[in-house]
């Protein structure tokens, strides 16, 4: 009899020690992916030679999402573009966003963010209908990441 009580009572122990069916372990910590995870400035990473870095080219800044309010504003290298926000909604582990720029009107903008769980920090962004996301990391966490500047030499002779 005691063998039984100790023999259940592990199984009690390791079952409720276990993850949960279904349970989320989003790098952001929640079971939905929301406003407050997305709101904040984002920085894009590349992949080379197999590591994620943030990568400079020469001609132009690194491609960067801000949240401001109710503006994303997004700097694409060489200009910047800002889209109103007319509509939040989330799913669990994504979040979507639809906007139109400054000028018009109604939205012609949706943008969906998801978490990659294997990265902390990071989502991929699908931008204004791009059907290729772009992998993100929040700028607070841009450190982690090697900087690497793109020369300039020889490029304008």
């Amino acid at each position: 009899m005691k063998n039984l009580v100790v023999a259940l009572a592990y199984f009690l122990l390791l079952f409720s020690c276990s993850k949960k069916q279904g349970e989320n372990n989003s790098p952001f910590g929640q079971s939905v992916f929301s406003e407050a995870d997305v709101k904040s400035n984002w920085v894009q990473l590349t992949e080379q030679n197999g590591k994620w870095i943030i990568f400079e080219p020469c001609e132009a800044a690194n491609f960067t999402i801000t949240w401001k309010v109710d503006t994303l504003i997004i700097d694409w290298g060489q200009e910047t573009t800002a889209d109103v926000i007319t509509l939040i909604a989330s799913e669990p582990n994504t979040f979507l966003l639809e906007g139109s720029d400054v000028h018009t009107d109604p939205p012609n903008h949706t943008f969906r963010v998801e978490p990659v769980d294997s990265l902390p920090g990071v989502a991929r962004w699908w931008i204004m209908n791009e059907k290729e996301p772009r992998l993100m990391v929040k700028e607070s966490l841009k450190n982690k990441y090697p900087f690497v500047k793109e020369s300039c030499e020889g490029m304008f002779k």
